[in-house]
């Protein structure tokens, strides 16, 4: 005597654990850290249009399920799972996971003003820096100028190099970018990138000596996302907004309060209480 045969798997179960399936292999893609346009479109777009997908499957087996009684049969249990493990994941404000990660630049870059300024976004951690979840920006840096800086917003080069791109007026359709924008080429297959500024003095083609100044921050700011005086430093690939990986940059001979650091990375804090910096190189450094 046989027993009665299994029932399939619903269509939508099937569904449900191919979004998951789905989910696992972006994540096990970006860990591999391949570097290029595809991963940075599967970190911005990816995990978007899994978590929309995941959502929708997940109610539509919720309204589903308490239609078709009982509600837990055969595969239902591990659908629900999966989709609440995709979701969960698809929405964890994991960092990017740059191909450079592990490959800091060899330039020697100095803080880029004079004077005493404010960290207000650097460092590793979320709750330092929001541009960790920004391939470009990944680990960029904003400075505002300190209180005793008002009407001296000077910007200047954090290295030497070759201005690639000046942007001024509107951002263009689609761009962001925050302001006025230089771009200086520092080495091969890296652009260090200062944005948020009001002038610029520099002009594409020109060569730079780090230093040199390349315009000034405002009064105040255009930018909707930080609303004070600024300038925006970050190091990347390429010079297309938005489709480069960022670089990590270390800046050389700066204090940090009564501190000297002679290699570092300069950390902010979104609720406030950044780091107070300013340029303060070696002897040996000139």
């Amino acid at each position: 005597m046989t027993g009665e045969p299994k029932p399939r798997l619903e269509l939508w179960v099937w569904v449900a654990l191919s979004v998951a399936l789905a989910t696992a292999g972006l994540f096990l893609y970006l860990g591999v850290r391949p570097g290029g346009s595809g991963p940075i479109a599967a970190y911005v777009y990816g995990r978007t249009l899994l978590f929309l997908a995941g959502a929708a499957v997940l109610l539509f087996g919720i309204v589903w399920s308490v239609v078709k009684r009982p509600v837990m049969q055969r595969g239902r249990g591990m659908a629900f799972l999966g989709l609440a493990m995709s979701l969960f994941f698809c929405q964890y404000p994991l960092p990017y996971p740059s191909s450079h990660e592990k490959s800091p630049s060899a330039t020697r870059f100095r803080l880029p003003f004079e004077g005493e300024w404010v960290v207000g976004c650097g460092g590793s951690r979320l709750s330092e820096n929001p541009y960790v979840l920004l391939p470009d920006r990944r680990f960029g840096f904003v400075f505002k100028p300190g209180e005793g800086n008002e009407g001296d917003g000077a910007v200047v080069a954090p290295a030497a190099g070759e201005v690639v791109l000046v942007h001024t007026g509107e951002p263009e359709r689609g761009e962001e970018h925050y302001g006025n924008l230089v771009v200086l080429r520092t080495a091969e297959a890296e652009y260090a990138f200062l944005a948020g500024l009001e002038t610029v003095s520099a002009a594409v083609g020109q060569e730079v000596a780090a230093g040199d100044a390349l315009g000034r921050v405002g009064a105040s700011s255009s930018s909707p996302v930080l609303p004070y005086p600024h300038v925006a430093v970050w190091l990347q690939d390429n010079t297309a907004i938005r489709r480069g990986e960022g670089i990590p940059m270390y800046f050389h001979g700066y204090a940090e309060g009564e501190r000297t650091v002679e290699r570092g990375i300069p950390t902010g804090g979104l609720s406030g209480g950044g780091q107070r910096v300013r340029h303060a190189p070696a002897p040996a450094d000139g």
